[in-house]
């Protein structure tokens, strides 16, 4: 599954096909020569963190699956961490199918179907939610509750990591 998600994000490079131009100039009210240079250095590292993601989706995706395990550990703890992982993985591997089908949708411009992040990121919510709900069993509205606020809170951890690891390889190489 994760060589197929690799294998349509090299047909359509999500992260570097917007940018095309390779030859980045500071603008224009940067007056000092020292500050232009920080910022086109800075330019030219989230380019390539972009092109990082881009080329190790895979890796990415698994490097996450521990943390939202570990998420879903600290709400859930009747189940064991390896527990959690094993459903994480599952789940994961279930949503990067469900992107894929849903990938020639995405793409067609009349449609307009997943035009910004948040739309993704809902229907990964709602789907984890349900799965994860199913999974747990038990009270069938607070399993839900709980299930959904557990998927809320680690996709907002792995935001949170992932971004800020982006930030400081950006803002100090």
């Amino acid at each position: 599954m994760l060589g197929f998600t690799l294998f349509l994000n090299s047909i359509v490079k999500p992260y570097t096909g917007q940018h095309v131009a390779r030859t980045i100039q500071a603008p224009a009210g940067i007056e000092k020569e020292a500050e232009r240079a920080r910022y086109v250095a800075a330019i030219q590292r989230q380019c390539r963190a972009n092109e990082w993601i881009e080329k190790r989706t895979n890796l990415v995706t698994l490097a996450s699956i521990p943390l939202t395990a570990l998420v879903f550990w600290l709400f859930y703890r009747r189940l064991n961490y390896a527990e959690h992982l094993v459903a994480q993985v599952m789940l994961a591997g279930f949503y990067m199918l469900v992107a894929a089908l849903l990938l020639p949708l995405a793409l067609a411009p009349s449609l307009r179907l997943f035009a910004t992040w948040w739309e993704p990121t809902f229907v990964q919510t709602v789907y984890i939610t349900w799965a994860f709900g199913q999974f747990i069993g038990g009270n069938r509205p607070a399993r839900f509750v709980g299930s959904g606020l557990a998927a809320l809170v680690s996709i907002l951890v792995w935001t949170a990591f992932s971004g800020g690891l982006i930030f400081l390889y950006i803002r100090f190489g």
